[in-house]
């Protein structure tokens, strides 16, 4: 069994992964800070301050994550991140792979696009943290569509702002 620990606010990205039920992956919501042990992998959602140590192999962060890891996943929206998205439409979007993985079961992820069919919204870097560790965890390129598929709302589905 490998403990894949989220560290986050709230407990909403731990529920939507565990909703992955990927044989062998056991995901565990940690703090939003402090010392991180036993985990196989750590994923850590936008917005949380850096955690003071990485002690586990496999690393999902933040972009400009300095972390002293055997594998680090950068997501965002840099050219350097290792996911991020190549095209954003009100229909969907495909994320980019931009450097080979190595998920926990030890399978070789290559450079490649993923389109999804749900447009990332609000939720830019979230989608790109959730995609990032559940590739990490072994789920296949091709799932990710139909894991996100109706999870996350259309941007249109969202109440507008209003302008002065």
């Amino acid at each position: 069994m490998y403990l894949f620990g989220i560290c986050e606010k709230s407990a909403g990205a731990a529920a939507l992964l565990r909703g992955a039920r990927l044989d062998g992956v056991s995901w565990r919501k940690l703090g939003a800070g402090g010392r991180i042990g036993g985990m196989d992998a750590v994923a850590v959602m936008p917005g949380i301050p850096e955690p003071a140590c990485f002690s586990s192999p496999l690393v999902v962060a933040p972009a400009d994550t300095q972390a002293a890891t055997a594998q680090l996943i950068t997501y965002g929206m840099g050219a350097r991140e290792t996911l991020t998205y190549s095209s954003i439409s009100p229909d969907g979007c495909v994320l980019s792979l931009q450097r080979e993985i190595v998920t926990l079961r030890g399978l070789r992820l290559e450079r490649q696009d993923i389109p999804l069919g749900c447009a990332p919204g609000v939720f830019g870097e979230v989608l790109l943290a959730l995609a990032g560790a559940l590739l990490a965890a072994g789920m296949p390129p091709a799932a990710l569509n139909a894991y996100f598929s109706g999870r996350f709302p259309q941007e249109d589905a969202w109440p507008q702002s209003s302008q002065p």
